[in-house]
Parts: structure tokens; C-alpha cells; sequence
């Protein structure tokens, strides 16, 4: 049996759409997640051999928290917080075998962004834009907040973590897709 077989993708087989802004294990929006207090997490799919696979394309699932079962700092919800029929106090994330790591707070999450929705590029959850220096191309410029570093408490211990200030706000590889009569 393959390693594969032995650690299925959630990135293919959630059920929800693979599209910036949805929960892949319920379908709900992000607007429709945050009327009802619950987040939209973004996480990052390691390789077969736990690698976030660093300087490549990476692969997110986005799980709301009700869906995971767990808070944005991975701490199980309360029984009412939970998605119906979850029983485990663990998250979905924490109890796959697969490995998944959340990416830099406020940081570029090449395909899963909500201003890469309409571009051409995006394939699902993917970026596959030509000028990505993933995508072997010369790279592209991505415009964000001012790197951060924050001091406070993750999960009930001090930590202090970095991050940016503002997540993306433009993309120099950004085309929108085609709209009107001839597209």
C-alpha cells in the first residue's frame, strides 16, 4: 500500500468546492462562516515525506473551524461550536495522518486568496501562473503589509510568531478572466 493510499489528500476528498472564500469540508462561504462567528482557516498540505514542499507549489485545504473542530490556534471547540455529528474533541487536521502546517499569518497563499478568485491563473486552490518562481518563471511582485513579529499567547503558552500586518492587496501577476459577449 502506497503512502498515498495509507494518507489520503484532504485537498481531494473534502467534499466542498476547491475555490478562495469556501469551506472545503461543508461548501459554506466565508461571509456566511463569519455572520455565524466561525472562521475560515487556511492550511498547508505536506508531501508523502511531511515537507510543505518549500519553494514549490503548495497545496491548501480550507477548513472552516466548525468543520475542523478546533479554534484558529488548534484548541478543540465547545459542544455547540462544532459542526452536528462531530464527536471527537480533536480537530480533523490534528487527527489526519497526513502532515498540514498553516501558512504566515497574513501571508501569500498563491491560488487560495480571495483576490485570486477571478483571476485566470487559478486553478482550484492553485496558482499556476507562468511568471510564479514556483512555476519556474522569474518571479512576480506581490504587495503586503510590512513584515511583524507578535509577542502574546497561542494555544494557552507565550509565543511570539511573525507575520504581516495586512494580508496580499495586489498581484503583479494577476489577469482577470475574460468576461462579455466574446469570452
Amino acid at each position: 500500500m502506497s503512502t498515498a493510499e495509507r494518507f489520503p489528500r484532504l485537498s481531494q476528498t473534502l467534499p466542498g468546492p476547491r475555490m478562495p472564500g469556501y469551506c472545503q469540508g461543508c461548501g459554506r462561504h466565508q461571509v456566511e462562516l463569519e455572520l455565524a462567528d466561525i472562521q475560515l482557516i487556511t492550511w498547508i498540505e505536506c508531501d508523502d515525506n511531511d515537507s510543505p514542499l518549500a519553494g514549490k507549489p503548495q497545496t491548501y485545504v480550507l477548513l472552516c473551524t466548525a468543520c475542523d473542530g478546533a479554534d484558529e490556534d488548534g484548541a478543540p471547540l465547545p459542544e455547540g461550536k462544532r459542526q452536528p455529528g462531530r464527536k471527537s474533541k480533536r480537530s480533523l487536521i490534528d487527527r489526519h495522518p497526513r502532515l498540514y502546517e498553516r501558512p504566515i499569518y497574513n501571508g501569500p497563499v498563491f491560488g487560495a486568496m480571495d483576490m485570486c478568485r477571478p483571476c485566470v491563473h487559478r486553478d482550484g486552490l492553485s496558482c499556476k501562473c507562468p511568471s510564479a518562481l514556483f512555476n519556474g518563471g522569474p518571479g512576480m511582485l506581490i504587495t503586503i503589509g510590512t513584515r511583524a513579529f507578535f509577542d502574546g499567547t497561542r494555544g494557552g503558552r507565550r509565543a511570539g510568531w511573525t507575520g504581516f500586518s495586512a494580508p496580499p492587496s495586489a498581484c503583479a501577476g494577476f489577469e482577470p478572466e475574460p468576461t462579455g459577449e466574446n469570452s
